[in-house]
């Protein structure tokens, strides 16, 4: 709130910190959890208030909570992935079309990537000359950071009316984009996963290193 602190000395800033039973509103089956679903838990509002006689004006800071969770990519690795943000999974694989497109495996051993054929990315891999198919999640999770929060510009007025002088409500309302799984993909995928034999298990496994190599 951009309030004068010599006027105002209570603090000019409000947090909300969402209940972690709101967090995972889904389980690894797609199925919606208890907190979810009981009315008596839902949480569509709050309110704050502050004593003054003028409009101030505000900045709503929105840490969007999606699903699957997006991340913010160092810069570094940004520019040589040309990916700014995205799931997990979307920055492993700009990375492993990276690799692909560059001839950066290794002929022979497969599992490694051969970073001395690119300089930028061995310099944004902490200088080493090769890297294990293992080792990307880790050294990838190094440059991730939480995505930038949504800002949202109001301003509280302090008159009863219900338009202002340019004949606008003063009532607000914002579409924000959140970015959630498929629950019914999801739950189909945890019931072949749980009917999977260690032998399926082993196929899989395999048909993927091949699909990637």
């Amino acid at each position: 709130m951009e309030r004068d602190p010599t006027l105002y000395p209570e603090s000019n800033h409000v947090q909300w910190d969402m209940d972690v039973r709101f967090a995972q509103p889904y389980d690894d089956l797609g199925r919606p959890t208890t907190s979810a679903t009981d009315p008596a838990q839902a949480l569509d509002g709050y309110s704050v208030m502050r004593p003054g006689d003028q409009n101030t004006r505000l900045r709503i800071l929105l840490h969007l909570n999606h699903h699957p969770e997006r991340v913010k990519l160092h810069p570094e690795f940004a520019n040589l992935l040309s990916v700014t943000e995205g799931t997990k999974q979307d920055i492993y694989t700009a990375f492993y079309n990276y690799v692909k497109l560059h001839g950066l495996q290794d002929k022979t051993d497969k599992r490694l990537i051969r970073l001395g054929g690119d300089e930028r990315l061995k310099q944004a891999a902490g200088g080493y000359d090769t890297l294990n198919y293992k080792d990307i999640p880790t050294l990838l999770m190094r440059f991730m950071t939480i995505v930038d929060p949504v800002i949202l510009p109001y301003e509280v007025t302090v008159s009863q009316e219900s338009v202002n002088t340019e004949g606008e409500s003063p009532i607000k309302a914002y579409d924000l984009e959140l970015e959630m799984d498929d629950m019914y993909l999801r739950a189909k995928m945890g019931e072949v996963y749980n009917h999977m034999t260690p032998g399926k298990s082993r196929k899989v496994v395999h048909l993927d290193e091949e699909v990637r190599h």
